[in-house]
């Protein structure tokens, strides 16, 4: 047996590799490492058993290898145990067992001050993609993917970034997605500038990929937020954050950013003199004769409205781009969409899908209306990001009193064989017709608020029983009901 550990002079909480080899001149039918246990450190299995062949002719020798992730959880000198494997051989099926020749000891290094609450870590690099950004559109989605990779750590020790891109991005609805992690042992040449020394070995490599999707709120330019992740640098000693900045998006369509709207007075050159409130007042006689306009029709553009804006630009000259903003603000129409946008808040929520639907009546094609149903459903019932149709359909059915629970699946499956198999829909106009009326809102039966859709959006996050009890077994319990047995999910390296 030959047993080795990828560093003997760790930090706190630094993942090695420990790798425990059997060496034998005939192949193993089985090998069984036995690990002991150490209270200060965390042992767990690595990837898979690998076998190869060292050596030729007489001198070939087959090796079997156990790999494990170790990490010592506090400094200190540190004992491993000799590991113990036991098995049988191919040929002759006789039991063998080997143990290592002796302990490994380590000496574990305290983690520096500013060490703490960060990942030690060899390198880290963080790769992103957007797909959808070249025609973003307000409430289109956009899909983020971003890639951590490193050395000096399995891929489901990496940080996520869900938080921060909720966080920092207010422009935007973020939706997490799929998750991915691997990890895997390298050789690499490592040198440890913060001791001075040179080391060649195993290595830890990992990588860890999610996928987000990004709903714009707002039209015009924006931004996302930096990447940033922050770790401890084991070959340099010392902390460092790696930042991924993110090209800014050109949104069409909604209304402009809140803060686009704001006026600095301060920041305009100049004094603000007496004569200010002369063109201010005609600002203010303009637009109150723009508002009594908008209130009889809507506001065109017209060759009189771009003469009286080339009058103001020459009378107010530099005042002119402030007085252009308190004008954008106190814009009649932009006070109308908010007021539109309040009272669609405030619709009862069995309305509100269905109102959202007329949006959608230039979509022809059914793939794309599917995807925007997705959308809306999370927007408005809270449904699940990318549920399966009939689980959209029995969301539906429970909030809108009229739609009928049969119809609905039935009208989805036939949507769900059009786009993933060979079951054409003829005429989808006809069909959209016959799905709007499930849900036609009705003045009798409301409901109002998300929550009277609760038992549905309960229902759809619940696994299925593990041990489901049978009809014999509901007579044998007097017909009280058997205990379920929990719930729970299998994890693992």
């Amino acid at each position: 047996m030959e047993v080795s550990v990828s560093s003997r002079s760790p930090l706190e909480q630094e993942s090695l590799v420990y790798l425990i080899r059997i060496v034998s001149d005939d192949n193993l039918r089985t090998a069984t490492p036995e690990v002991p246990q150490i209270p200060s450190a965390v042992v767990r299995r690595l990837g898979e058993t690998e076998t190869y062949s060292r050596g030729k002719g007489k001198e070939r020798e087959i090796v079997t290898e156990f790999p494990f992730l170790f990490m010592p959880l506090r400094a200190g000198e540190l004992e491993i145990p000799p590991a113990v494997v036991r098995g049988r051989h191919a040929r002759s099926d006789e039991p063998f067992e080997a143990t290592a020749a002796g302990p490994l000891r380590l000496t574990v290094r305290p983690a520096p001050p500013a060490a703490v609450g960060r990942l030690p870590l060899y390198n880290l690099r963080i790769h992103a993609e957007l797909e959808g950004d070249e025609a973003a559109a307000v409430g289109d989605p956009i899909t983020l993917t971003v890639t951590l990779s490193a050395h000096g750590a399995a891929g489901s020790q990496l940080p996520s970034v869900a938080d921060q891109l909720r966080e920092n991005n207010p422009d935007f609805r973020v939706y997490p997605g799929e998750r991915d992690a691997e990890g895997r042992i390298t050789r690499n040449s490592l040198y440890r500038r913060s001791r001075g020394e040179a080391t060649e070995g195993t290595l830890l490599a990992g990588s860890r990929t999610e996928t987000f999707t990004l709903v714009p709120r707002y039209g015009g330019r924006l931004r996302i937020a930096p990447i940033k992740v922050s770790w401890w640098n084991l070959g340099g000693g010392r902390p460092e954050t790696a930042v991924l900045p993110l090209p800014p998006l050109e949104v069409s369509g909604g209304p402009p950013q809140p803060d686009r709207m704001r006026v600095d007075l301060s920041a305009e050159p100049g004094p603000i003199r007496h004569i200010f409130w002369i063109p201010l007042m005609i600002a203010v006689g303009y637009l109150l004769a723009q508002w009594q306009r908008a209130l009889r029709a809507d506001l065109h553009p017209s060759g009189r409205r771009r003469r009286l804006s080339g009058l103001f630009r020459r009378l107010l000259g530099d005042l002119y781009p402030p007085v252009a903003r308190i004008a954008g603000r106190l814009d009649p129409r932009r006070h109308l969409h908010r007021l539109r946008s309040a009272t669609a808040r405030r619709l009862p929520v069995s309305w509100k899908l269905s109102f959202c639907l007329r949006a959608l009546e230039g979509v022809n094609e059914p793939d794309e209306w599917a995807h925007a149903l997705q959308i809306l459903t999370v927007k408005h019932l809270d449904a699940r990001p990318n549920a399966p149709l009939t689980e959209l359909g029995t969301l539906i059915a429970r909030c809108h009193p009229r739609a009928r629970l049969p119809q609905v699946h039935t009208l989805l499956r036939e949507l769900e064989g059009h786009i993933y198999g060979d079951q054409p829909i003829d005429d989808f106009g006809h069909w959209k017709r016959r799905f709007r009326s499930q849900i036609r809102p009705s003045l009798l039966r409301l409901r109002l608020h998300r929550r009277d859709c609760h038992a549905a959006r309960q229902s759809s996050h619940l696994l299925p029983p593990l041990n489901p009890a049978t009809p014999a077994d509901d007579a044998a319990d007097g017909g009280r009901g058997g205990a379920r047995g929990p719930h729970g999910y299998r994890s693992g390296w």
